[in-house]
């Protein structure tokens, strides 16, 4: 008899899987639903939580989502009084037609009355939904696959650089979607080398909803000087709950880059007789001049004095000799 009762407490359990929308365009989430109803009854004689081990989910985007106390319910069925118990994932097809998820699996450990513990396992029914493909009207030209809600903005480490030495440049994109996946926006500069840096990814796990944002880093080394700008950064996607495309754009920023020499402090060292270079060219080529008229002048009053004691000396013996 009692072996029969716990058959039968056993045999209550519910397990089964539902995902929604069952029809979703390519990119967009649907949500993976792994429901257990639990009597209440049953919940005191359970040894440890129910063990989830979800179906295997391909050609797709799966995000696991935490396991959240808040999902978890009483509802009455036919007079029984359940614990539900539910453990999400977030889908993200990557291409259009059907898909079939196949069964999941729980699995219920028990104390046996006779010791020890005892498993039931229960497995849930396949579920099937349709992905359509993306609307070919009015899509972007440079629309790269992003599909989601989303809004874009930019930043870098400093306003204000000399020639040739690096930014850094992050562009972050947020919003509802398949943030892991969203694609690098292009980025090219005339005045400037671009080099494609570091990626990184933040996401929401405990809602409904995929949400988060991804950063995407550039190295700007410019070549020029002057008041130069960083154009909007363009961002195009496919927004799932309007049907449409839609574009989010980034304000302009503007950078200051000085000449290396000039941007450096003290950094002007004139080379002697240098002019040209030289930021006072009057001035160098004045007190080259002076020098040169003053050496000269110099030079003809130490002749001037050697002549004159020579001349002197040269009188002397003369009149040495007259006596």
């Amino acid at each position: 008899m009692l072996t029969l009762l716990l058959l039968a407490q056993l045999g209550s359990i519910q397990f089964y899987t539902k995902i929604s929308p069952d029809t979703i365009y390519v990119g967009q989430q649907a949500t993976y639903d792994a429901v257990v109803l639990i009597p209440q009854r049953e919940i005191s004689r359970m040894s440890k939580n129910p063990q989830y081990f979800p179906a295997e989910i391909r050609g797709s985007s799966v995000y696991e989502f935490t396991f959240d106390e808040s999902r978890m319910d009483d509802i009455t069925l036919r007079g029984t009084l359940y614990k539900r118990v539910v453990f999400r994932r977030g889908v993200f097809p990557l291409t259009e037609g059907a898909y079939t998820i196949p069964s999941a699996t729980v699995v219920v450990t028990y104390n046996d009355p006779m010791g020890g513990e005892r498993e039931e396992t229960f497995k849930s029914e396949a579920v099937s939904f349709f992905v359509k493909p993306l609307p070919a009207r009015g899509k972007p030209v440079d629309f790269a696959g992003a599909v989601g809600q989303y809004r874009d903005t930019a930043f870098v480490d400093t306003r204000s650089v000399v020639v040739g030495k690096p930014i850094v440049l992050t562009l972050r994109i947020l919003g509802v979607g398949d943030v892991l996946h969203l694609p690098r926006p292009l980025l090219n500069l005339d005045w400037a080398s671009v080099i494609e840096s570091e990626e990184r990814v933040n996401w929401d796990s405990t809602g409904s909803f995929v949400r988060g944002y991804k950063e995407f880093d550039w190295l700007i080394t410019p070549t020029i000087v002057g008041d130069l700008i960083i154009p909007a950064i363009r961002f195009d996607h496919f927004n799932p709950s309007s049907g449409q495309y839609s574009v989010s754009s980034t304000f302009p920023i503007q950078i200051k880059v000085a000449d290396r020499i000039g941007g450096e402090i003290d950094s002007f060292r004139p080379t002697s007789g240098d002019v040209k270079t030289s930021p006072f060219p009057e001035i160098i080529r004045i007190a080259r001049d002076y020098w040169i008229v003053s050496l000269a002048i110099l030079l003809a009053f130490v002749f001037a004095c050697i002549f004159l004691a020579i001349r002197a000396a040269g009188r002397k013996r003369n009149r040495h000799w007259d006596d």
